[in-house]
């Protein structure tokens, strides 16, 4: 038994893997390309010397080809998986793992629902879509041709790129129809996840275009005031621009900032003067700074008093909450 640590195989379909383990390489000098093997497939790749236990109970029967040595020692192979099996136990360990295997049963592969289900899954993968690969195009066409609706299910998910997770429950699927209903799961929810990253990058496009053209025109507007000896209102304008960003605005205060910049931007004369002077108020405003609250109310109150003539009720107001305040602290 050969135990890969990362990728998985299904029947009728290859994989280039390097085996660097002693007990790979063990295997490897015995049975060369000659013999069958069971490759088994580590739930966990992290470990780096699995039990039985750490391995899915189906496997696949395969072939060795294309032996190539690497550096250390190390060889790269390639595996051609044939059919699925059960992993029975583990006889021996060392030098490499021997198991019993028996193939796999499968049901419910030539049925009615069968044929359709896989009927739909190739016109699902046939179906071109911008920047699709043209080999999964090609390999829907191979499928098409198989006579058992389980290999085309196969054939079709080693292509189409799932998560080993995925990969690992269409291999565990014996019923034909259960398997070919989870791939067109897996493969409706790849589609979908592919829209929405279609539509983000869309509207994020859409956003840095319309930035970019509020910058190209900002910049032309900057020269326009140039050539007409306004020069010093545009760096107020961009001094402006500045201090609202430095003043940590809450978002309901920003969302009228920005349009009330757009209205300047577009105004002239009187009516920009007057947007600017609304703009410099808020500016001016201690937006992102807090007082310390004063416990003496004795003495906010003589304050108060003396700094704002009549303004009774607000004055009570203020007293009022500093005494809640002080006595919530206390």
């Amino acid at each position: 038994l050969l135990p890969l640590r990362h990728g998985l195989l299904l029947p009728g379909t290859s994989l280039a893997i390097g085996l660097g383990r002693l007990q790979s390489r063990a295997l490897l000098k015995a049975v060369g390309t000659t013999e069958r093997i069971v490759v088994g497939f580590q739930r966990d790749p992290k470990i780096e010397d699995p039990s039985f236990a750490d391995l899915l109970p189906l496997g696949v029967f395969a072939t060795i080809s294309n032996i190539t040595k690497g550096p250390g020692g190390s060889f790269r192979v390639v595996v051609n998986a044939q059919e699925r099996c059960t992993i029975e136990g583990m006889v021996q360990s060392h030098p490499y793992w021997q198991v019993p295997a028996t193939g796999a049963t499968i049901t419910n592969n030539r049925t009615a629902e069968a044929q359709g289900l896989a009927s739909l899954l190739i016109d699902k993968v046939s179906a071109h879509r911008p920047g699709q690969l043209e080999d999964l195009i090609e390999v829907a066409k191979e499928a098409s041709h198989l006579k058992e609706y389980g290999a085309v299910g196969d054939l079709l998910t080693g292509s189409l790129g799932f998560s080993a997770d995925k990969d690992a429950q269409v291999l565990l699927a014996l019923d034909v129809e259960e398997r070919l209903r989870l791939i067109l799961q897996f493969l409706g929810e790849a589609e979908a996840l592919a829209d929405v990253k279609s539509k983000l990058s869309s509207e994020v496009q859409k956003q840095f275009g319309k930035h970019q053209r509020e910058a190209v025109l900002r910049e032309q507007l900057r020269a326009i005031h140039k050539e007409l000896g306004n020069d010093g209102e545009d760096s107020e304008e961009d001094s402006l621009r500045e201090r609202l960003i430095a003043a940590e605005l809450p978002e309901a205060v920003q969302k009228v900032v920005d349009r009330e910049l757009k209205r300047m931007d577009r105004g002239a004369g009187q009516e920009q003067n007057v947007i600017r002077n609304y703009l410099e108020l808020i500016a001016d405003m201690p937006w992102s700074e807090r007082a310390e609250l004063s416990t003496d109310i004795e003495r906010v109150a003589k304050v108060l008093e003396h700094d704002h003539f009549g303004l009774d009720e607000v004055k009570e107001r203020i007293l009022e909450h500093l005494a809640v305040e002080n006595r919530i602290q206390n």
